[in-house]
């Protein structure tokens, strides 16, 4: 074998980096005054590269700034004010305030440019679709000149971008310089498959696969506790979380512009779209998903302090529903639906000890579908609920039984039921001292 490891989707992917570098980082770095674990000239490809997303809880993907920064690029924008709403900590890249350079891939790839007034995206287009067996398909994305001023902090992290078809299949493959593996590994995997599968659309071909080359890939150090939790729960007796895959359709230059053009009304509170005037918009439904994404973000933005609307959460995909209400749970509804399942029911309340107490406790109680959950766990043989049909029903599944999900979080669980002022309970009667 002469080729990285292939995944089926990119959450696998994503944990086997992440798992590589925790336990078998190659060296230790400080660029930039970031001490980093590393490891250098990685490679992976995935099969299905538009099954894109992470839903890990303790990742906290932020889903509306992943639609927004692949819509920044396609639009071939560079300006702070659009990213910058959505990540405000990339003003700190701008070095004069206004536009990003490095990070801003959008004009080096859509913006026509000289000779032909022609954008590198539309040259490799018209190439595929006049020599679908070429391989000079690429897009170059870092400049040499980006190196000249030696503290210039925002250079490009992406070498550049290949398409092959090849068999009725369009494959992409990535080149990047260097890769934070926790947050731009997951930002870029999104935005690049998302132009690979927008192009493979308007080809009229299969999306094929996707492939990773990174020469450092590395955690940040003050991000190792986050990477800890992830593969905890990644490898913990967790439900694995799987959506339906939103398949995009055939997208025109004209759709990109409309939806565009709605993303600046919300996210200058010019207007609003409720249900009925999303049905309005002239897009197809996967877009006015994306659309609902950005009318989520603009009442969070600009109604501070007050819940979502639940109309516009029903008309979230039911995967990106999942991830908003995890990122920003305190102003996602969910407050009626606990109290339906909740009060004025018995609740019997239980602490468990011993080595690896949380985990084993959560295998006896079964993953959370109770459909999915084996016989011989108390989900699988008393709860009467599924997940397919609770999402069906624009609700939370009617949960028999709750376990902390992992050790890490007991104290957490603990304290809901009976406050910091009782911890001291956490600690076994019996040996002082043990793991619980």
């Amino acid at each position: 074998m002469v080729f990285g490891p292939e995944f089926g989707s990119f959450q696998p992917a994503y944990l086997a980096v992440l798992r590589e570098i925790a336990t078998r980082h190659r060296f230790d770095t400080c660029g930039r005054g970031k001490d980093a674990l590393e490891i250098i000239s990685t490679s992976f490809t995935i099969t299905d590269p538009v099954d894109r997303i992470v839903y890990l809880a303790a990742r906290k993907a932020n889903v509306v700034f992943n639609h927004a920064e692949a819509l920044w690029y396609l639009t071939g924008r560079d300006d702070v004010d659009m990213i910058s709403y959505y990540a405000p900590q990339l003003r700190n890249l701008s070095a004069g305030g206004a536009r990003l350079t490095g990070t801003a891939y959008g004009p080096r790839l859509f913006r026509p440019g000289q000779p032909d007034a022609h954008s590198q995206f539309q040259r490799v287009e018209r190439l595929l679709g006049d020599d679908p067996d070429t391989k000079r398909a690429a897009m170059v994305i870092m400049r040499p000149d980006e190196l000249v001023d030696p503290v210039n902090p925002d250079v490009a992290c992406t070498l550049g971008l290949q398409f092959l078809l090849r068999n009725g299949q369009l494959h992409m493959s990535a080149y990047m310089r260097g890769n934070d593996a926790v947050i731009g590994l997951l930002g870029d995997t999104f935005a690049f498959t998302f132009i690979q599968e927008f192009t493979a659309r308007r080809l009229g071909v299969g999306v094929g696969t996707y492939a990773h080359h990174v020469g450092s890939m590395h955690i940040n150090k003050l991000d190792v506790d986050k990477v800890d939790a992830m593969l905890a729960e990644a490898t913990g007796p967790l439900p694995n979380r799987r959506f339906p895959v939103d398949q995009m359709p055939a997208t025109s230059w004209e759709t990109i512009r409309e939806v565009a053009a709605w993303e600046q009304v919300l996210r200058d509170d010019r207007d609003q779209l409720t249900p009925g005037r999303l049905t309005t918009v002239r897009v197809d439904p996967y877009w006015r998903r994306v659309l609902a994404l950005f009318e989520f973000y603009r009442q969070i933005v600009h109604n501070p302090g007050k819940p979502v609307g639940r109309d516009i959460l029903a008309e979230l995909h039911p995967g990106h529903w999942w991830l908003v209400a995890n990122r920003w749970p305190e102003r996602v509804p969910a407050f009626p639906e606990l109290r339906r399942i909740f009060i004025g029911n018995r609740v019997v309340v239980a602490l468990g000890y011993g080595e690896n107490a949380a985990e084993r406790v959560r295998a006896v109680v079964g993953v959370t579908d109770p459909a999915s959950a084996p016989s011989t766990t108390v989900r699988g043989r008393y709860a009467k609920d599924s997940l397919d049909k609770a999402v069906a029903e624009g609700r939370l599944v009617d949960n028999l039984i709750h376990t902390s999900d992992h050790s890490g979080v007991v104290e957490r669980d603990f304290g809901i039921w009976y406050g910091p002022q009782r911890t001291h309970l956490l600690r076994p009667p019996a040996a002082r001292g043990g793991a619980r």
